[in-house]
């Protein structure tokens, strides 16, 4: 400021005599001159705040932005896929089961108890086909004994009868089995002979 301000108390022509306070008086205006700009030139709260430049923050914003919405597509993903096993476990279980709509933790536990369900079931039914493989082994033996045994029977009764005359009373007879029946055989032939005989040509 190049002008002094009006001082603080009016003399009214009259001088102030007293050095000390002419002393302080000068002082005190000096002072005032020294610093007008810290008082008068004050800074606005506007000035004071920084400006934040938009497209340096839009920029430095961006890769979070992307980085969470790949997280948030990857987390949704992965959701899917566990409710599907989650589902196809679910499926696994008996109808009974299904129709209660279990939740997921529900879910879990009840398939751990249903395997070793399982696996006593498919043991039992282990158990079952050998049994009856066993029983069928055994009639498929008995059958085939049967079978052999009826053949053997066929086969020591079978025998080939030919006959032919000799002269007016006597007949020959040719008969063809097994070693076995032969005894019985004989008689029978002797019987038949002796009969067919008698009957045929009347012997008296």
């Amino acid at each position: 400021m190049s002008t002094l301000s009006p001082p603080l108390f009016q003399t009214f022509g009259w001088p102030i005599e007293d050095p000390v306070i002419n002393h302080e008086y000068n002082d005190f205006y000096a002072l005032t001159d020294s610093f007008p700009n810290s008082f008068l030139h004050l800074p606005s709260t506007l000035d004071e705040q920084p400006q934040v430049g938009l497209g340096s923050d839009s920029s430095a914003l961006e890769p979070t932005s992307v980085k969470k919405i790949n997280h948030n597509a990857n987390e949704r993903d992965r959701r899917k896929k566990m409710n599907s096993l989650y589902s196809f476990l679910r499926s696994l279980l008996p109808a009974s089961d299904q129709a209660r709509k279990l939740s997921i933790p529900n879910t879990v536990s009840r398939v751990l108890k249903y395997i070793p369900e399982l696996q006593n079931e498919v043991e039992k039914l282990i158990r079952k086909k050998e049994q009856l493989t066993s029983r069928i082994s055994k009639r498929g033996e008995l059958i085939q004994f049967e079978s052999q045994r009826n053949n053997s029977t066929l086969q020591s009764y079978s025998s080939t009868v030919s006959a032919s005359l000799l002269g007016d009373r006597d007949v020959t007879i040719q008969i063809s089995t097994y070693e076995a029946n032969m005894s019985l055989l004989s008689e029978a032939i002797w019987l038949f002979h002796f009969h067919t005989t008698v009957n045929k040509y009347n012997i008296r």
